[in-house]
């Protein structure tokens, strides 16, 4: 059976409409925690939130000393509480989540990792790396 795919409608997903954002970021080993790594993911949210006029939630997701290489972090880490949030309408159609990278959320197969990532589009979520600062 074939899934539902949104296509993100420019009207909603534009620089002059305030959207509200859902930070998430993960380091899954000790020694990044030492270092800049998980401050820089976070300050990247908040960067963006105000370049763009948007709404950091207080409601955020970080994922401390959790592998995305097998997908605990969906399993059993906070990116699965985020999907738990939007699958229950916490996080709604047309808000964002904002990832430094792809690698911070998946880390798995192009397969698993697209599967993923269309879990979360399907619900109109739109997923923003901030890196690159593309939607």
């Amino acid at each position: 059976m074939f899934q539902k795919i949104y296509i993100l409608n420019p009207v909603i997903y534009g620089e002059d409409n305030m959207a509200t954002c859902y930070s998430y970021a993960r380091c899954s080993t000790a020694e990044q925690l030492k270092g800049d790594s998980f401050r820089r993911q976070i300050q990247l949210a908040e960067d963006y939130c105000k370049r763009h006029n948007h709404i950091l939630s207080d409601l955020r997701f970080y994922d401390k000393g959790v592998s995305a290489f097998k997908g605990d972090n969906v399993i059993s880490g906070k990116l699965g509480v985020l999907i738990q949030n939007i699958e229950s309408g916490v996080i709604k159609d047309g808000d964002y989540i904002l990832i430094e990278n792809f690698d911070r959320a998946s880390r798995q197969n192009i397969l698993d990792a697209f599967g993923l990532f269309s879990r979360i589009l399907n619900y109109g979520v739109a997923i923003v790396t901030l890196a690159d600062e593309r939607i």
